[in-house]
């Protein structure tokens, strides 16, 4: 009973005594380092072929970026005749981000296939012919191809609809016009479908690339005043990207706060992996490691309510550290890239320097 006694008092003493020691203030816990990482997140083309199976698609072990479909159901019901019906695809670029005065694509793509297929009722063969005409964004004409069909007698559905390709080789990359035109000269037929799509295969001759970004703004949330902001000692960025896919390049980028001033100019390279002479990416990846530190004059663009960047990407002709130019360059479903890092910040945590509404205790 005794014993239990004592401890009892025990309890209370250091109770009472813990009271006094708790104090009245928060205590301030000078340069505190906060790291946050970002993870690594590896995407292979094989899965993001399978995330958008719409624009990605995959045929044994060639990788073809697909275009919209075009449609045409406002058909004439012509029962013997000739008929005529024009269809065009459109791949630009966005005018009011890309800077198309600037931007420029010296790369060719080995492989586009174009699609016109259709359905109907065709009761006897029917002849005629499709014409390709593809134009680049300056109206220069890239093909101008015609092409003899035949559609034999027969039902034609969505299981079963006919269909024509157009293979072509050494395609310029970048944005362009496709225009089909579609012609019957004479047979007994409905028809009540019309469509056409590209796809072309992710293998490149590569001539050097250069597309230039415009000047874009970026809302920001504006901090209240005393906030962590003026607590931040130093931020410290490292990013880390393995690429196993076969392009190097670089990216150029510029950020500037909302009066206009640059704050940042720095440029960022994607390492090429090693490739044999089929432009097929073999060995070790290549690996770009970045470490970025923001002083005040940085990371005090976030006292306003918007900033700017502008940005250049580079895909330049390559060459490897033996000295031989890399012509080629063909994606494959396992290749990929892996993005990690993580940000380190180094601040003063003083509770009662901070807002109301930033209170951590």
């Amino acid at each position: 009973m005794k014993r239990l006694n004592v401890f009892i008092a025990l309890i209370i003493i250091f109770f009472i005594i813990g009271c006094y020691m708790i104090p009245t203030k928060i205590p301030s816990i000078p340069n505190w380092t906060l790291s946050i990482p970002f993870g690594d997140t590896t995407v292979t083309v094989l899965q993001a072929a399978e995330l958008d199976t719409k624009n990605i698609q995959i045929v044994g072990d060639t990788v073809y970026a697909r275009t919209k479909v075009r449609s045409r159901i406002d058909i004439p019901s012509i029962p013997a005749g000739s008929l005529r019906l024009s269809l065009y695809i459109e791949e630009l670029l966005p005018e009011d981000i890309i800077d198309l005065d600037s931007t420029n694509f010296g790369s060719t793509v080995d492989k586009i296939i174009n699609y016109v297929y259709g359905r109907g009722i065709f009761n006897d063969t029917a002849g005629g012919r499709i014409r390709h005409i593809i134009t680049s964004r300056n109206d220069d004409t890239i093909r101008n191809i015609t092409i003899p069909i035949t559609i034999p007698t027969g039902v034609y559905d969505s299981i079963n609809p006919f269909c024509f390709e157009l293979n072509l080789d050494s395609f310029p990359a970048g944005d362009y016009r496709h225009d089909i035109d579609f012609v019957i000269d004479s047979a007994d037929y409905t028809m009540t479908l019309l469509e056409s799509y590209s796809k072309a295969a992710l293998f490149f001759h590569l001539k050097g690339d250069r597309c230039v970004i415009y000047m874009r703004d970026q809302g920001l949330i504006s901090p209240p005043d005393s906030t962590p902001l003026d607590l931040i000692n130093s931020i410290d960025l490292t990013l880390n990207i393995r690429n196993r896919i076969p392009l190097g390049g670089r990216l150029i980028f510029a950020l500037y706060n909302k009066p206009g001033e640059r704050v940042l100019l720095d440029t960022f390279a994607i390492e090429l992996p090693p490739v044999d002479n089929t432009g097929r990416t073999s060995g070790p990846e290549g690996v770009f490691n970045f470490t970025l530190t923001l002083d005040t004059t940085l990371y005090e663009v976030f006292a306003y309510d918007s900033i700017h960047y502008k940005a250049r990407v580079e895909i330049p002709v390559t060459v490897t550290e033996s000295g031989d130019t890399v012509e080629r360059a063909f994606v494959r479903p396992i290749d990929y890239m892996t993005l990690g890092g993580h940000i380190i910040i180094n601040l003063n945590l003083d509770n009662n320097n901070l807002s109301e509404e930033n209170k951590i205790f």
